[in-house]
């Protein structure tokens, strides 16, 4: 139902409208089914709204961590990238630095750190944005480093039109932070 317009129409009015009892059960079924939802045309606006509006929860905390464990490839997924970008507004400050972390690591089959590959990504970069917006100075300094100390990291994410748009958009969050 989720998948199509009209039934993700139908579960936005039923999650802004009903009690936490009442739809329980919409929910939990949306979340069991997160992955195939969150890589529809619709369904991923079925997640988003459940990470928006629903209040804390078992289901929305294992919904963020279901999307956590598949960082990457949703990441780079036109419609699941959305989904990725509303869980990390959910995100404490320790799952964030997790976040940072695995962002500055570098797979062995990749080309540079993950932050670098999904930050050239056409739509992952969207999701890197998010994710600069929400994180704090220091996070922001971290990365900014990260990449002046390594030659290849900085022509890398250079590379690209989105890339060379995150690496600006870096830049002006450290220089504008107050």
């Amino acid at each position: 139902m989720g998948q199509q317009i009209y039934g993700c129409k139908i579960i936005h009015k039923i999650i802004q409208q009903y009690s936490q009892q009442q739809i329980a059960k919409i929910i939990r079924l949306s979340v069991q089914n997160y992955n195939i939802l969150s890589q529809t045309e619709y369904g991923n606006y079925v997640l988003q709204h459940i990470l928006q509006y629903w209040i804390p929860s078992q289901e929305k905390a294992y919904l963020v961590q279901l999307v956590l464990q598949q960082f990457f490839q949703l990441s780079i997924n036109k419609y699941a990238s959305n989904t990725v970008e509303r869980a990390l507004e959910a995100l404490g400050k320790q799952e964030l630095i997790s976040i940072t972390k695995w962002l500055l690591c570098k797979s062995p089959n990749q080309y540079a750190s993950n932050f670098v590959v999904l930050a050239n990504h056409q739509y992952a970069n969207y999701v890197i944005k998010k994710f600069l917006v929400i994180s704090d100075h220091n996070v922001l300094k971290y990365i900014s480093d990260h990449l002046q100390q390594n030659l290849y990291e900085q022509t890398a994410i250079k590379s690209t039109i989105h890339g060379q748009r995150i690496n600006s958009f870096l830049d002006k969050q450290i220089q504008h932070w107050p």
